[in-house]
């Protein structure tokens, strides 16, 4: 994907014409019903599945679902023979996060949705909306924009939030409220609580703030203070990474008192083991009626958090590795992506010692059967991937795989953990289910997978929205519109702050200028460095705008170029520029890349002449609102 002469990654033109890649072949839209006939409909409800079904499609809805003879097929309709298959929902990933590069294989492996918990901003709503309005191809994406994380025990936490990341840290209930109204202004489809680690009465008005606009609310509910028993007492609906809930009923409480804690790290020296290793049996009869009865969801993400310790282990590992076999996902799948998850694949021996390998391999076994003995008693789980721990796509059906062979649940209910459940578990009332009314996602397999989970690889038909998928991966596909690079996944707005900041300590007492100060005329020229960028959103068709970039080491000459064009700048200060944005450059969405360069001869020519780059996200203006659009982020 090549970079156009303004430094925009992709023209509108372009990203119309790259959208054909795993293209739609029935558009609904415009098109007849669509009508599946003679297959037998599993539909995510739990009850007995029915043989000879039709399905009847109109538009991105299921119109009518019903026996042979009961349904009336409407006139022109086109019409899939479905004899001898299994219909299902299209599937759920129920804690996914989330880049460009997933989005073909998650819809080749039947994922229709994705919940994205992993905050991803003003970037998460600019690709959701463009996935939604078919600019590109990808799931059915809902985005938590930005999660919470906890100040500690004492609120006295850093304040971690970064310009366009994914967390924010409150320090009272009240602001906590705040921000939660703020997050759902932004467009928000769920909210995420991100670690617990914060006193609980911190975290009730951020479910009582969701709950009241009809949003489920997730939460690594790692601790100390906010795990999944705590959690399901408030409310909360979703208890990603199982709550640690093994912290909560383990034998030797000291010694897991800070287990999951992400901000002082795990007990033991590698952070690699489980509480779940020492489970007391005692505690668990009442933990399981605490969550079922304040209807909590566990989702437990065996398929990432436990590799190397499920029996399909090696089976993972090398579907996995297959999965990177294709030439036309390689071509845009980055090498530094595939390596991330494939480090994510190693063998426990190779970083965990004997001693942790044997506690770790109890702790699955009992977190197993923890999760078995929950689902008997009318407990629901929710199948996730945790991508990247797990590969796009199939981690799902891994996922799913681990809790027939190792949980030992019932196929149906592995089904609807992965279907049903997870819609129902965040409040999304469209899919999860094949009814009347609800939005068309759609999987058709060749084999049952009551009879066994793995069938539900082969694939026959993906329908998502209404419309039919051409199934396979394709060179052009266009989804890193938004993508800061290629080569990477970083979607920083402002990247290279490591950089910047040991840049700046390079400088001299004497050269240090008090803030605001005017900018020099310097005949030996530093190296600049940005360190904020705002407004970092303004969506395509935009009129002229004035950016100001915020830094150091800017001087009298100092200029602002994208790609190659250099920008009309004005240094206001040694530490502030205003750059003069046209509308021409805000005609074609994704991102502007921004870079201040100083003139030679330069001072050390080590760091160079150019800044490190802050980007502009220029989203299609169907997005209405983002998260800078609704906070002044500039504050943190």
């Amino acid at each position: 994907m090549a970079k156009i002469r303004t430094g925009l990654f992709l023209s509108c033109c372009a990203v119309m014409a790259l959208s054909g890649s795993l293209a739609p072949i029935h558009a609904q839209d415009a098109g007849p019903a669509l009508v599946l006939r003679g297959g037998t409909l599993i539909d995510g409800l739990g009850g007995v599945p029915l043989a000879n079904a039709v399905i009847v499609v109109e538009g991105n809805r299921i119109a009518a679902v019903g026996a042979e003879g009961n349904v009336e097929i409407p006139a022109g309709a086109e019409i899939i023979d479905a004899t001898g298959k299994f219909i299902l929902p299209g599937l759920i990933d129920g804690k996914s996060n989330w880049n460009f590069q997933y989005g073909e294989a998650y819809l080749n492996w039947g994922v229709t949705s994705a919940i994205v918990s992993g905050g991803r901003n003003d970037q998460g709503i600019a690709d959701r909306d463009a996935i939604n309005h078919g600019i590109f191809a990808g799931p059915r994406l809902f985005q938590a924009v930005v999660g919470f994380r906890g100040p500690g025990p004492g609120l006295d936490g850093r304040q971690g939030f970064e310009p366009g990341g994914g967390d924010i840290t409150p320090y009272s209930p009240e602001e906590a409220r705040q921000m939660t109204r703020e997050i759902i202004a932004a467009g928000a489809d769920f909210i995420v609580i991100g670690d617990g680690n914060g006193p609980i009465d911190l975290w009730r008005p951020v479910v009582e703030e969701a709950h009241a606009a009809g949003l489920a609310v997730s939460c690594r509910c790692m601790g100390p203070q906010l795990r999944g028993l705590e959690a399901a007492e408030i409310g909360v609906d979703v208890m990603v990474h199982f709550g640690n809930i093994g912290a909560s009923i383990t034998t030797e409480p000291e010694r897991w008192a800070n287990a999951g804690n992400t901000t002082r790290g795990g007990p033991e020296p590698t952070g690699a083991s489980d509480p779940f290793a020492t489970m007391d049996e005692a505690q668990v009869p009442e933990a399981i009626q605490l969550l079922v009865q304040n209807n909590a969801y566990l989702s437990p993400e065996f398929v990432a958090l436990d590799r190397g310790f499920y029996s399909s282990a090696d089976r993972v590992r090398q579907e996995a590795f297959d999965l990177f076999n294709d030439g036309n996902l390689r071509s845009y799948y980055s090498d530094f992506a595939i390596a991330d998850h494939h480090d994510n694949l190693r063998e426990p021996s190779e970083y965990l010692s004997a001693e942790t390998i044997a506690e770790r391999g109890l702790a699955f076994r009992n977190k197993a059967e923890f999760a078995r003995r929950f689902v008997e008693a009318g407990g629901k789980l929710v199948v996730s991937s945790d991508i990247t721990q797990a590969a796009p796509g199939i981690g799902v059906h891994q996922e799913m795989a681990i809790m027939q062979e190792d949980v030992r649940m019932p196929a149906m209910k592995i089904i609807q953990a992965a279907t049903k459940w997870s819609a129902d578990a965040h409040r999304f009332a469209d899919i999860g289910s094949i009814e009347a009314g609800k939005l068309a996602d759609i999987l058709i397999l060749n084999a049952d997978p009551l009879a066994d989970i793995m069938n539900t690889r082969d694939i026959h038909m993906v329908i998502k929205d209404g419309d039919i998928w051409e199934r396979g991966y394709h060179a052009d596909y266009g989804g890193g519109i938004f993508a800061n690079s290629m080569e990477d996944d970083d979607r920083s707005v402002v990247e290279g702050l490591d950089w910047a900041e040991a840049l700046k300590g390079t400088i001299n007492a004497r050269d240090r200028l008090p803030e605001g100060a005017p900018a020099r005329d310097m005949s030996i020229a530093p190296t600049p460095g940005i360190e904020r960028i705002f407004p970092r959103t303004i969506p395509r068709g935009s009129p002229e705008t004035i950016v100001t970039l915020k830094g150091f080491n800017f001087i009298q000459k100092s200029e602002v170029f994208l790609g190659e064009e250099a920008l009309p700048t004005e240094v206001v200060a040694h530490d502030e520029i205003r750059v003069t944005l046209s509308a021409n450059q805000f005609a074609e969405a994704g991102k502007l890349k921004l870079v201040v360069i100083n003139p030679p001869p330069l001072q050390n020519r080590i760091w160079g002449d150019t800044s490190n780059a802050a980007y502009i996200l220029v989203p299609f203006e169907f997005t209405t609102n983002w998260y800078s659009k609704v906070v002044d982020d500039t504050r943190y």
